[in-house]
């Protein structure tokens, strides 16, 4: 019996030593409107924002709006991209995403912030992005 449990460990810590180590880092971002950040080896600028129709926190909408922000992607010095990206009260237009990952990054939880509340007049300035990215590395 004791013969049987020594193989059956045995066998499942060779299984357990044959998977690839995959570590994940994860980093958190805030870009500040007309403000630019590094994200890897990504240039993100958030130069626009040309809609926020969102229903403010304290009012009763028949339906959310909209908000569109417009992006820039550089890589080291040259335009990858301009884009304006969409947020629904759904989701988000995936392109950003997409445009991303096609660069190795995973971009995740990202929002337009501060909401607007019904009684305060926001002023583009004090708009900003927040997201998170994700990468990882085999080892």
């Amino acid at each position: 019996m004791n013969r049987l449990l020594f193989i059956l460990f045995f066998l499942c810590s060779l299984g357990m030593a044959a998977q690839d180590s995959t570590t994940t880092k994860v980093k958190h971002y805030k870009i500040a409107f007309g403000k630019t950040v590094l994200v890897e080896h990504l240039k993100i600028e958030f130069k626009t924002l040309s809609l926020d129709a969102r229903c403010p926190k304290e009012v009763t909408c028949i339906r959310g709006g909209e908000v569109i922000v417009g992006l820039a992607v550089y890589d080291k010095r040259a335009l990858l991209q301009e884009l304006n990206l969409t947020f629904y009260p759904y989701g988000m237009t995936e392109f950003l995403t997409g445009l991303l990952a096609s660069n190795g990054i995973s971009i995740k939880n990202l929002q337009l912030l501060p909401y607007p509340k019904a009684d305060f007049n926001q002023i583009n300035s004090n708009y900003y992005l927040e997201f998170d990215t994700l990468t990882s590395k085999t080892e």
